[in-house]
């Protein structure tokens, strides 16, 4: 393909910067390093470029690539304990534009309490003031005219929104026609419509902006969005079926440094080398195990793997938070003309040809889009989180001095946001599509999703073998925090009233999970227990900390012990956010390029301007 580079053209050279992983961050990073044409950069990625490829291209082409290993990684996690021994799927998109290529779209930034929480542990420079500068710089918003008669409002401040970033951002032209119901019902209970979700007030609920081309339809991914248009840059070589093995290190006085990067290409082992930096960007998952191959992490896990200690950094793979939800609120809708649901479209082809008629321009069978999104602070949808936030503070008080370094203060964060009647700590999802899992119906179906925002477990990601194609143990701990499960408990509860008051409750013919026969606590319990899932968003294998606090990167991204190798991915936040995260993702990537460009006395000037 035009603009990929040749296995001649990295291995065994030299380049400034080697990138690790095309993904969200690494496709950004590749882009903004290289403006400067005074300095070179080499991106390897794992998988295939899949530009032109229509299951990147339109909205819904993310359900034909899940368990596909062209596009999914396919990451499993360890057995859980408190889920009776199931394992998840932890799907992660594979190829240039990574996961931004295989998400549900959502473009939403998080309350600003919960940015600031992240400096306030210790990470100057890093709070919602420069993290709302970033994300914006990766946006190009664009107004769109809805399609439908019944419009999901479109409501936000125009100083909210970046208007010459990258990726192309907008309101999606559709709508399921269950999104303003469901607000409608909210209101019941004192829920109303956020103004503008953008900057930093997320407490209510709204339609989400998505990273959709308002002119075409068609998804806008990292990799399109940011590489594509200056793939032919002299300076910048992407190396597509490159898989990175470990970072080749050498020791200096205290500190390694990244001399390179060793990576598998068509089986055969290849190194390129760093003149000034390597940068890792192969997600929460990948990017711990790559530190560990490379003899970064706890001693007494490298050892046991015949791996050399290069730098004694036990906090790698040590901190991981994931969302979590509910996925078993599913509801049969009644024959409504003005409703248009994911599974509707995959089965019927003369609604697609109609579909195709009232949306032009719209490329793909399916367009619709999740943008019914509501996020509730503590005490709307829980009477007793009071009592469970004592209970949480009572318990850190008995414990403290078991925790690994760093912990009591975070969790003496969340309990603070816990308590802050500002903070989301639920989300309550209107999902229109078929729950991966689940076959298509006679009746078109919608769940409701109840997500758990902040969850007190911590769990672990580490190096299961020394080979690196084997996948890493992914052990993310779910309820290990009684509280996480009691928090979920009480959203469902709520999801589930709301979903049987009016506006939405008209929508509904019955409710097919959990069903008539889940009646009680105890059954409900239960019911979660099995249809619990992932958001797909685990971060902090790389927690940016201070060091003495559990940290693995700098507030540079800089990992410790070392001079010269960072981490620049959904990994280095340290507690999560009420948020989907790939807007997170982006704006971390961004304010790391100008940290790494003024570190190294870089111009910003482009050598191709993005078009």
């Amino acid at each position: 393909m035009v603009g990929l580079a040749t296995l001649d053209e990295v291995a065994n050279k030299r380049f400034d910067f080697i990138i690790v992983a095309g993904g969200t961050a690494g496709s950004c990073l590749a882009a903004r390093l290289s403006e400067d044409p005074q300095v070179t950069v080499a991106l390897l990625e794992a998988g295939a470029a899949h530009f032109d490829d229509p299951l990147i291209s339109s909205p819904e082409g993310f359900l034909g690539q899940l368990y596909n290993p062209e596009y999914d990684w396919q990451f499993t996690t360890v057995p859980q304990r408190k889920l009776d021994g199931r394992t998840l799927p932890w799907n992660r998109g594979k190829g240039l534009g990574g996961s931004s290529g295989m998400n549900v779209l959502i473009w939403t930034r998080p309350q600003k309490e919960d940015f600031d929480a992240i400096e306030e542990l210790g990470n100057p420079g890093w709070n919602w003031e420069k993290f709302y500068h970033y994300s914006k710089k990766s946006e190009r918003f664009s107004t769109t005219i809805p399609t439908s008669s019944s419009a999901h409002h479109e409501v936000y401040e125009s100083d909210a929104v970046g208007l010459e970033g990258p990726v192309s951002i907008s309101f999606s032209r559709t709508h399921s026609g269950t999104e303003i119901p469901f607000q409608k019902s909210l209101e019941n209970f004192g829920i109303k419509t956020v103004n503008d979700a953008l900057s930093g007030e997320t407490s209510g609920t709204f339609k989400s902006t998505s990273s959709i081309d308002a002119a075409t339809g068609n998804r806008s991914d990292s990799a399109t969005s940011y590489l594509r248009p200056v793939i032919d840059r002299p300076n910048l070589k992407v190396l597509t079926g490159a898989t990175a093995t470990r970072v080749l290190l050498s020791r200096s006085g205290e500190k390694a440094t990244a001399q390179g990067v060793e990576f598998d290409h068509g089986g055969v082992a290849c190194n390129v080398h760093a003149d000034k930096e390597v940068i890792l960007c192969a997600s929460g998952i990948k990017s711990p195990q790559l530190l560990e191959l490379s003899g970064i992490g706890n001693p007494s896990i490298l050892q046991l793997h015949g791996i050399p200690v290069q730098v004694d950094l036990p906090s790698v793979g040590e901190n991981v938070q994931d969302h979590i939800c509910f996925t078993g609120l599913q509801y049969e809708l009644r024959d409504d003309p003005d409703i248009l649901t994911g599974d509707m479209l995959l089965k019927d082809p003369e609604l697609r040809g109609k579909f195709r008629e009232m949306h032009p321009g719209y490329e793909g069978f399916l367009a619709l889009a999740t943008t019914g999104l509501s996020f509730l602070p503590s005490n709307v949808f829980s009477d007793r989180m009071a009592s469970l936030a004592e209970e949480q503070q009572r318990k850190l008080t008995r414990d403290a001095s078991t925790y690994p370094p760093g912990l009591k203060e975070q969790y003496e964060k969340q309990i603070q946001l816990l308590n802050d009647p500002k903070v989301p700590n639920l989300e309550i999802l209107v999902y229109p599509f078929i729950v991966p899992g689940h076959t298509i119906a006679e009746k078109p179906r919608v769940w409701i999703l109840p997500i758990l925002s902040h969850p007190f477990s911590r769990g672990s990601i580490h190096i299961a073998s020394p080979d690196p194609t084997q996948q890493p143990a992914s052990d993310p701990r779910y309820f290990e925090e009684d509280i996480d499960f009691e928090i979920l408990f009480d959203g469902t509860q709520f999801a589930r009233k709301v979903a049987e008051t009016e506006p939405f409750k008209g929508l509904t013919a019955r409710e097919v999970q959990p069903g008539p026969d889940v009646t009680n606590d105890d059954e409900l319990r239960d019911y979660i227990k099995k249809h619990l899932s992932t958001i797909w968003h685990a971060c902090g294998s790389c927690s940016m900390l201070p060091r003495d606090k559990g940290g693995v990167v700098d507030t540079s991204l800089k990992v410790y012990g070392t001079n010269n190798l960072r981490v620049v991915d959904l990994s280095v936040l340290p507690l999560m956010v009420a948020v989907h995260t790939q807007v997170i993702v982006y704006g971390i990537a961004e304010q790391a390029a100008d940290i790494i460009k003024t570190e190294h006395n870089m111009t910003s000037a482009p050598a191709k301007p993005f078009t």
